[in-house]
């Protein structure tokens, strides 16, 4: 049921695909809506994490709104206006890596 609400295409659909689910299993779809303003705990939480690893990080600016960030001989291109990186986790996930964190701090 989960899935059929996450591939759903249209927010009428997803809205019934969520009420079925609060109709079987309340506890789940209050976990599923649990929100901490406007971010869900498990972002702040992969935020927090990321974030941990900051310091390691050197931002360098490679264009309008592009950084390449560097760890040794780690490198990942990252695009604040279009939100990506070359890590992927922040194109997949949509919370922000630990690059993108960095590339935003130097930006702001």
């Amino acid at each position: 049921m989960f899935w059929k609400a996450a591939k759903s295409t249209v927010e009428g659909e997803f809205m019934n695909n969520m009420d079925e689910i609060r109709q079987i299993i309340l506890g789940a779809y209050e976990h599923l809506v649990e929100k901490e303003g406007d971010v869900c705990p498990y972002a702040i939480k992969k935020m927090e994490e990321f974030g941990e690893e900051l310091k390691f990080w050197r931002v360098h600016p490679s264009g309008q709104n592009e950084f390449e960030v560097r760890n040794g001989f780690k490198s990942y291109g990252v695009n604040i206006r279009k939100r990506v990186c070359a890590c992927r986790p922040w194109d997949v996930l949509r919370i922000p890596c630990v690059h993108a964190q960095a590339s935003i701090m130097l930006n702001h």
